[in-house]
């Protein structure tokens, strides 16, 4: 009987947005089972948001990672489900020693859709990785979208900064940042972009990215035509939930934002330039959709 099981992945947004489905499943599967989540403990606030976690432990590495595994040897598991499928990862399952299934990586066929543009023999979407990996137990998931509950306290936070205020009223979301500067769309298709979507929908956006963009979110700001209806760098990833989920639609890089709008059920556009959807990274539901330029090169980069 499987009574305790722990989930693995320790980074970043988007891809721990991803394993919400195969935390759902899990507990499908193994209703009465407590299930874990070990990841980076700058992503804990994140794990806030899946419904069906009863336990989830931050790894900080190099710091406090030997009570923490001595912590999740106390559990006691039966089963490890590894998303990350590292070197770290392999570690942990080695220590914990006990039952575990891993996702794979696909590198190869990653690697290959780089070096050589090719799309022939593409990889799987990283969900149909995850998924795979829980048919090693019998299980059949289906590769549905994310569910995510944007945190009570953040929608509050939302609703008490929005009254009286510029942000009373429809809005829509523009998510430039990226933590890789590869994955940004040129300033200047920004401002036509904006352009259109105003002359269209009569509605002004709100800029969204984390602390360390803002200067460049200003500097966005700056170039179009007319002020954005305001900007939001916030680090708590429950408030940014809570502005996603209440946009009208969002326009996002190939970024975190994009699976995160897509778990909160808020229409996502991401545009992918240098990276590609062939690498298994798109945003899923019925309302997400992508754009890529194509680019020669295209996929470009990993990143």
């Amino acid at each position: 009987m499987t009574n305790r099981i722990l989930v693995i992945r320790f980074s970043s947004v988007g891809d721990i947005v991803l394993t919400e489905p195969i935390v759902r499943t899990l507990k499908t599967a193994y209703p009465d089972a407590e299930i874990s989540y070990l990841t980076k403990a700058k992503f804990l606030p994140l794990l806030e948001m899946f419904a069906h976690l009863d336990h989830r432990y931050g790894w900080v590495e190099d710091r406090d990672s030997a009570g923490v595994l001595d912590t999740l040897r106390q559990r006691q598991f039966d089963l490890v489900v590894d998303l990350h499928a590292s070197i770290r990862s392999a570690r942990i399952r080695s220590a914990l020693g006990v039952k575990a299934v891993r996702a794979k990586k696909e590198w190869f066929k990653r690697i290959a859709s780089v070096r050589l543009n090719a799309v022939a023999g593409k990889p799987s979407h990283a969900l149909e990785r995850y998924l795979a990996a829980l048919k090693e137990l019998g299980i059949d998931g289906k590769p549905e979208r994310p569910l995510l509950q944007v945190p009570e306290a953040a929608q509050v936070w939302w609703h008490n900064r929005c009254t009286g205020s510029a942000l009373v009223g429809d809005y829509y979301i523009i998510a430039a940042g990226a933590a890789h500067a590869t994955k940004r769309t040129p300033e200047s298709l920004w401002v036509v972009l904006d352009r259109s979507i105003r002359n269209r929908f009569g509605i002004a956006p709100i800029l969204i990215g984390s602390p360390a963009e803002h200067d460049y979110l200003t500097r966005l700001s700056e170039r179009f035509d007319e002020p954005p209806a305001g900007i939001v760098t916030e680090e708590d990833i429950g408030r940014a939930a809570a502005v996603v989920g209440s946009a009208s639609f969002v326009v996002s890089n190939d970024s975190g934002l994009a699976h995160l709008a897509s778990a909160v059920d808020t229409p996502v556009v991401a545009l992918f330039g240098p990276t590609h959807p062939i690498l298994g990274f798109a945003p899923l539901g019925d309302h997400s959709d992508f754009y890529t330029t194509d680019e020669y090169c295209s996929p470009c980069s990993l990143h």
